[in-house]
């Protein structure tokens, strides 16, 4: 019977660089969605943008 122990770690150590790396664009996507909100209030405030249009 052969060892897998090595492989069934490497597919946990896998599977947890897959599970930060989708953690990081999530943080990445909701940072820019806050900075987008941020930005597009700023530019109807100064009336660089019409409200009505974003």
């Amino acid at each position: 019977m052969a060892d897998t122990s090595n492989n069934d770690e490497c597919e946990d150590w896998q599977a947890e660089l897959i599970r930060l790396r989708r953690d990081q664009l999530f943080d990445g996507r909701a940072e820019l969605v806050a900075h987008e909100a941020v930005l597009t209030e700023f530019a109807q405030r100064f009336g660089l943008i019409d409200p009505e249009t974003t």
